[in-house]
């Protein structure tokens, strides 16, 4: 059998097919319908049951008869954390009016399986999650949209500011540990990352991580502005458009951050638009319906933008180190990542 490290694009799909199937197992769906979505960090597979299971009643919320099979990548999310990631996502389906996917329990109960197999050297973790209903926005963006989205993250926040995690619970923590030094979730140390960001690059690192340190400072990490966020939400990634509403979905970067984080992310894409300015009002306004909002926190919610493009630097360099052969797209990587930070100091008076 071929070593695991060597084999070729399409062959290490084959030989993680198998472990998708050696999951499936666990939650008595071996003959289950699979088909393979992607291979970008976790590997996603559709499962289709309508072969084996009496069908779903229709709600609107999910798919009946789909679910979403995720391979966690190895050195990333530990166990703890997937666990945790399940157990908030219980939380919103049980407590919140929330369209977020539904953890499915195998077997056994638990929500994360472990399964070896052959040709694949390390165990690999497992979850299964009901597909939600909806679709990608890929074009046609409005403002309507960040002003759903707004509310959502909203709702999101003011879970989790009354929601007491069980025991064990453990999700990184976005401050500037977390984000820029050795709390982040890299393969290497934070100090290897920072020297092997070019020298044509450091000036504009330096800058906005210094003064990202200096603002996390001010603001502390008190209830009213740091607890648990999703993370990762863009109007156009990891949400799902359904008559209007904004379903979030991939909570696999859930971590404890700052509030204003989360606002930040989905308007980090967007800063060569000419609509950005609008987005920003609306995302704003959506937010400000349901949940308010400090005069200190939006005053540094351009520096948290920024940010974004300097935590993007760290992981294509960490991604140029890791994987040798994914080198050339690890530098485009950075190019692209450090190109949107020195425009966005150009256009942004976030250093004093």
């Amino acid at each position: 059998m071929k070593p695991y490290d060597d084999l070729s694009y399409r062959g290490l799909l084959r030989r993680l097919r198998t472990q998708a199937q050696a999951a499936l197992e666990a939650y008595g769906l071996s003959k289950a319908k699979v088909k393979f979505l992607n291979y970008s960090g976790n590997t996603a597979y559709q499962i289709d049951t309508r072969n084996i299971a009496l069908r779903e009643p229709e709600d609107g919320r999910y798919w009946e008869n789909h679910y979403l099979l995720r391979l966690h990548q190895w050195r990333y999310q530990t166990f703890e954390a997937i666990r945790s990631e399940m157990q908030w996502l219980g939380a919103l389906c049980h407590d919140t009016e929330l369209i977020v996917p539904e953890p499915i329990p195998a077997q056994d109960g638990t929500f994360v399986t472990i399964t070896e197999v052959p040709g694949i050297p390390k165990p690999q973790y497992a979850t299964l999650l009901r597909w939600v209903k909806g679709r990608e926005l890929t074009k046609n963006i409005r403002p309507r949209q960040f002003h759903a989205l707004g509310r959502v993250i909203a709702k999101l926040h003011n879970h989790t500011s009354q929601w007491q995690p069980p025991k064990g619970f453990y999700r990184q923590h976005h401050d500037w540990d977390g984000l820029f030094w050795d709390g982040g979730l890299f393969r290497f140390p934070a100090r290897e990352l920072w020297a092997n960001i070019p020298k044509k690059y450091r000036d504009p690192f330096n800058k906005i991580t210094t003064r990202v340190r200096e603002v996390m400072e001010i603001l502390g990490k008190g209830p009213d502005v740091f607890g648990l966020i999703h993370a990762d939400l863009y109007v156009e990634g990891n949400v799902l458009w359904y008559h209007g509403e904004i379903r979030p979905v991939d909570f696999d970067d859930t971590a404890f951050g700052y509030w204003i984080d989360d606002l930040a992310v989905p308007l980090s894409s967007w800063q060569d638009n000419k609509a950005k300015g609008q987005f920003k009002v609306a995302l704003l306004e959506g937010y400000q319906e349901m949940r308010s909002i400090s005069d200190l926190e939006l005053d540094h919610l351009d520096l948290f933008i920024g940010a974004r493009y300097a935590v993007e630097m760290l992981y294509a360099v960490n991604a140029m180190l890791a994987v040798p052969k994914w080198a050339e797209y690890g530098r485009r990587w950075l190019n692209e990542a450090t190109g949107n930070l020195i425009k966005f100091l150009a256009n942004n008076q976030v250093i004093p």
